[in-house]
């Protein structure tokens, strides 16, 4: 019901998240502590991150996937599962929708041979401490919503308290970084990655999927986004008409063929 590909990063290595685990509060709280390193060979002490791991040679199937390609089931979403959950502003909305997809008794497909490129965290860059924030907001949300009952409440504490020790230290690290280097500069290899936002309007016409208050939040979006780039950015070959990608849809259309034969 749900498929995805490997994801790297522009450098060719594996992105982070394209395949792992379900990061419950256990998981959370071995990684946090490095408790993973300290008992490398012990089960009971696994990261949830995946990366590092020999990448399987076949399709297989995950508890999660990354959100930044997924294949779904019009079905499964219409009939079973639902939208992704709009109570997350930013992250950990693509580890809620595996869930709830798991939960439904639904498999998730992870396939390696199909590859994409993921330009992870350019149009946050200039606003890396409000996007830390709704990161972490998003996984207490997370965990509170599938996993308040399972736990004991002192270690649900212990990760929450975990989770917001976490975002002061990297937003500190951020604004120390600000202060040193000073504002962020966007130097995008490609503009392609901005199709998709601007293909989104005229998304929310055709599909009916699509809300017009989603439709108007993607105009938002772009305006936003279009905004932080420097006018050389800008002016760059027609922004206004650029189309979706014709690579998407070949892959695309090749994970579906790959996802069809298991």
């Amino acid at each position: 019901a749900m498929a995805g590909c490997l994801i790297r990063n522009p450098d060719g290595t594996e992105q982070a998240g394209c395949r792992r685990a379900v990061p419950t509060p256990w998981r959370t709280f071995v990684r946090t502590l490095h408790l993973n390193k300290v008992f490398a060979n012990h089960p009971r002490f696994r990261s949830f991150v995946l990366v590092g791991t020999p990448l399987p040679k076949k399709p297989i199937f995950q508890e999660a996937i990354s959100g930044a390609f997924m294949l779904v089931r019009r079905a499964a979403v219409e009939e079973i599962v639902g939208p992704l959950d709009e109570g997350y502003f930013l992250h950990c909305d693509d580890l809620d929708w595996c869930m709830r997809f798991r939960q439904a008794g639904l498999q998730i497909l992870f396939v390696p041979d199909a590859e994409a490129i993921h330009y992870k965290g350019y149009c946050s860059r200039g606003r890396p401490i409000r996007v830390l924030w709704h990161l972490h907001k998003g996984m207490i949300r997370f965990y509170r919503k599938f996993f308040r009952n399972q736990y004991p409440a002192p270690l649900m504490w212990t990760v929450v308290l975990a989770v917001w020790a976490r975002f002061v230290v990297l937003a500190m690290g951020c604004w120390v970084k600000r202060l040193v280097y000073g504002k962020p500069t966007f130097d995008l290899p490609s503009l392609d990655g901005l199709a998709l936002v601007t293909e989104a309007p005229r998304l929310g016409t055709e599909d009916k999927m699509w809300r017009s208050a989603d439709a108007h939040r993607f105009r938002r979006l772009r305006s936003d986004i279009l905004g932080r780039f420097p006018p050389s950015a800008q002016r760059r070959p027609a922004l206004s008409t650029l189309q979706k990608p014709k690579y998407s849809d070949d892959l695309a259309a090749n994970l579906r063929k790959r996802s069809s034969r298991v």
